[in-house]
């Protein structure tokens, strides 16, 4: 087995002494946790925009904002502007409850 290094990622990997039930878990975990700070991230990108924080950080749009300040990918910045979009359109009256979860990590 290999040991895999990736740049930004301080801590050493420690998967190759896992066995194949706990490196699995482990992998539904980190799944688990990428799909909450997405969630996290599209609420705060709901209050950036309206904030109209992309506007004072002089960029034209939210999309332009994703790309140059938050160095999103064009796909990345495309996924989650829509996903912000849906969470407007579908839960405007939850809106203010969801921002509170996520900046209190409860959601």
């Amino acid at each position: 087995m290999r040991q895999t290094k990736i740049e930004g990622v301080e801590e050493p990997m420690q998967h190759t002494s896992l066995s194949d039930e706990a490196l699995v878990s482990q992998i539904a975990s980190l799944c688990l946790e990428g799909r909450r700070l997405v969630a996290r991230l599209i609420v705060y990108l709901i209050e950036v925009e309206d904030r109209a924080l992309d506007k004072k950080s002089a960029c034209s749009s939210m999309w332009a904002f994703c790309i140059e300040r938050l160095k999103m990918s064009e796909g990345e910045t495309s996924r989650r502007l829509n996903a912000a979009k849906l969470v407007v359109a579908s839960n405007s009256g939850c809106a203010g409850q969801e921002r509170s979860a996520a900046r209190s990590g409860h959601l």
